[in-house]
């Protein structure tokens, strides 16, 4: 694992329970400063990604400064993070979360 990564772009398809595992594995990425995800499908169309699964895990790196999420790779109608959380963040970028309300 590579638990010194400071970015990360990815760019996938993933079944639910790989979600999962991803959302487990970027929580050890303690160093982790930029994270984007993209969700595609087979047709390189966007997928959804249930984000849902890394909702209060994202907030626990505590060096990410940039957090982009694209192509509906939220699909809650509700975001929300703890007062404390993501206490680096600088950019957060949300971009065609069509679902989104607040």
């Amino acid at each position: 694992m590579m638990k010194n990564l400071q970015i990360l772009d990815l760019s996938f398809q993933l079944e639910w329970s790989q979600q999962k595992a991803l959302a487990e594995s970027l929580v050890e990425m303690k160093h982790l400063q930029k994270l984007t995800l993209k969700s595609f499908d087979e047709m390189v169309q966007p997928q959804d990604l249930h984000v849902t699964q890394l909702s209060g895990l994202l907030e626990k790196l505590h060096n990410l400064k940039s957090l982009c999420l694209y192509s509906a790779s939220y699909t809650g109608k509700h975001m929300v993070c703890s007062s404390g959380g993501f206490p680096q963040l600088k950019i957060l970028r949300l971009w065609m979360l069509q679902e989104l309300e607040e």
